[in-house]
This record gives structure tokens, C-alpha cells and sequence, in this order.
């Protein structure tokens, strides 16, 4: 997540959430967030939530997941927050909400299957 520059802002048991300075880097030919960079940080937020639901010795790793984009980012920050829909032993179920912060609109909605991995 060093690369996108992902910076974990909470944490509490079941959700979680993440931020993401929108930049050049980042961006489509439209100027746009890319949804590639938009997926990534949201995938980050299922799993980091997944986190909270598990052990501390406990690695997560994602087995899939769906991502339905709503609208552009074109903000300067988006904000993922993530959260834990079922937590079994071998899966956990999370969501994430992808907002523009600028904005205050949802952006992007994320479901993921998360494996716990010791």
C-alpha cells in the first residue's frame, strides 16, 4: 500500500478506514482516479477489516472480489471504509465504501471474500 500511498486513518473491531491522496500518478487519460487505484485501496479495506475479526497472528489474503463503480473520483482524497459482513474460520465476508472526500458521494462499492491465513 506504500506505493499508492494507503494510510490506515482507524481501526476498530469490524471496520476500518483507509484514505488515498488522489494524484497525477494515479489517474486515467480522462484525469480521473483510476479504477485499478480505486479497486486496490478497497480491496485493502476488506482485508484490513477482516483483520480486526481475527487473531493478531492472522494474515489475510483475498480469494475474490466485486467492485461496482458509481461515479468519477476526481477529488484530491478518497476514503474507504471497510466492514465485516460475516467472519467464519475459513472466510470472512467484508464491504467496502469508496467515497470522494471532496464530494462527499460514494464513488465505488466493493464486496470481498477474505481468507484468513496463518
Amino acid at each position: 500500500m506504500k506505493l499508492l500511498g494507503v494510510k490506515l486513518e482507524s481501526a476498530k473491531p469490524g471496520e476500518v478506514i483507509l484514505t488515498c491522496v488522489n494524484r497525477e500518478e494515479l489517474s486515467q487519460q480522462l484525469g480521473a482516479m483510476h479504477g485499478g487505484a480505486i479497486a486496490a485501496v478497497g480491496e485493502a479495506a476488506c482485508a484490513y477489516a477482516a483483520m480486526t475479526a481475527a487473531d493478531e497472528s492472522t494474515e489475510m489474503i483475498a480469494a475474490e472480489f466485486k467492485i461496482d463503480f458509481f461515479r468519477r473520483v476526481t477529488g484530491k482524497e478518497i476514503e474507504a471504509v471497510g466492514s465485516v459482513i460475516h467472519a467464519g474460520r475459513r472466510l470472512i465476508t467484508s464491504e467496502a465504501k469508496i467515497y470522494d472526500k471532496e464530494s462527499g458521494e460514494q464513488a465505488a462499492q466493493l464486496i470481498g471474500t477474505i481468507v484468513p491465513v496463518k
